[in-house]
């Protein structure tokens, strides 16, 4: 897994805890704040660098609302986050590092032809990046048109075949989302959320 020292702090609270009584009881949600330049994601298993050329970032990132995070492009494919990486660009050649996922130990390092553009900024109460139920199910969020389901939008696609509707539920300190089988919404159900990647 690749998280900031905020988030493995945070990650080191047991996520589910067992009273007395026997009855489960779910630890609050953790909120973490990725970084492509955290300690933990540079030493972890598997890291890699993959570097690509002619890339363009147009706007700030629709996913996370950082300062210096971007939404970029190369060829036909999209990068949502990429973070300006100050230590690997040199003028007039700036560098962004993207990330698919706070777990997933492979950056993209794209070198591009002009500096990044913070145009239209995601509003500061954006819904976060990334989940990770209390499940262990792992889910990101989408970006453009997906389907609504009862007033919800199809917001995070998980892995194990599972989707979430809507935003976290956050009046409680275990927050909750509405997960489905499919994207029709079948087998809608109420989830709590252990950690909370913005």
């Amino acid at each position: 897994m690749l998280w900031s020292r905020k988030a493995c702090i945070a990650c080191a609270v047991a996520l589910v805890a067992l009273p007395a009584g026997g009855a489960r009881a779910l630890t609050p949600t953790a909120v973490a704040t990725y970084s492509p330049f955290a300690p933990a994601v540079r030493t972890a298993p598997g890291y890699s660098v993959a570097p690509l050329a002619g890339a363009t970032c147009a706007t700030a990132s629709f996913v996370v609302a950082a300062s210096g995070a971007f939404r970029c492009s190369v060829r036909d494919r999209i990068h949502d986050p990429c973070y300006l990486d100050p230590t690997a660009s040199t003028p007039p050649a700036p560098v962004v590092d993207c990330a698919t996922s706070p777990w997933v130990p492979r950056i993209v390092r794209l070198h591009l032809a002009a500096p990044p553009v913070p145009a239209l900024a995601a509003p500061p109460d954006l819904a976060p990046w990334a989940l990770q139920l209390a499940s262990g199910r792992r889910c990101v969020r989408t970006t453009g048109a997906t389907t609504t389901v009862r007033g919800r939008r199809l917001s995070y696609v998980c892995d194990g075949h599972r989707v979430l509707f809507g935003r976290p539920q956050a009046a409680t300190p275990t927050w909750r989302i509405r997960q489905a089988r499919d994207t029709g919404g079948h087998a809608a159900h109420d989830v709590a959320i252990a950690i909370a990647w913005r």
